[in-house]
Order: C-alpha cells, then structure tokens, then sequence
C-alpha cells in the first residue's frame, strides 16, 4: 500500500480546514476531481498556482516545508487591519500639521522676501 506524501497529508488537512473535500477542492483549482486523490508526490506547478490564487490564506511554505503556521490571515486580521487603519490615520493627522506648518513658514518667508524686496528697490 502506497503512503501520502507529506505535501498531499497537508493539503487534506488543509481541505478539512476548510470543511471541503479533495473532489471539491480539485475542482476549485481548475485540477480534474481526481487530482488531490491521485496526488503520490509532488504538486504540478499550474496546481499550486492556482491553489495560491484561490486560497491565499494557504501558507504556501507550510504546504511544501511545513514552516510556520497553516494559515496566513487567521481571525486576528481584523484587529490588524484596525490597527493598521488606526497607524494611517495617526500617520495621515501628522502629515497634515507637518504640511500646515510648512504652508505657515512659507508665507511668512514669502513676506520677507517681499519685504527685502521692497527695501532694495526703495
């Protein structure tokens, strides 16, 4: 009797994950139905492409090397999304005051400028 290969063990477990089947998970990446089933060794480049494109949140790295964790974007994505929208927001305010001083020393250079001006040609 012929063993998974450790690349095909994950994958299942992946598809498990998801509350799918190897049928139903071939199928969405473009592969026959038969395709994880039959799966002894290696996955063909044009399955893992389209593996990437339809379930990015699949660690590619652990799928082939087993690093890291299963799953990239875990429910936490939420609270980083927020906080990421929260540095932006902050980041954005600072620009704006940065920007705000600026426009202030500018006229005011402005008016020194003209000011000298006005003396030399006086």
């Amino acid at each position: 009797m012929e063993e998974d290969s450790v690349v095909k063990s994950r994958l299942l477990l992946y598809i498990e994950y998801i509350k799918s089947n190897p049928s139903d998970f071939s199928g969405k990446i473009g592969m026959s139905r038969a395709y994880i089933r039959n799966l002894k060794d290696e996955i063909s480049t044009k399955a893992m492409r389209n593996i990437i494109r339809s379930f990015p949140d699949l660690n590619i790295y652990w799928l082939i090397d087993g690093i890291g964790d299963m799953i990239l974007y875990k429910d936490s994505n939420n609270v980083n999304n927020d906080s990421l929208v929260f540095h932006l927001k902050e980041e954005n305010r600072a620009l704006k005051e940065d920007n705000n001083k600026l426009i202030r020393d500018n006229a005011r250079l402005q008016a020194k400028l003209e000011m000298f001006g006005s003396e030399k040609a006086g």
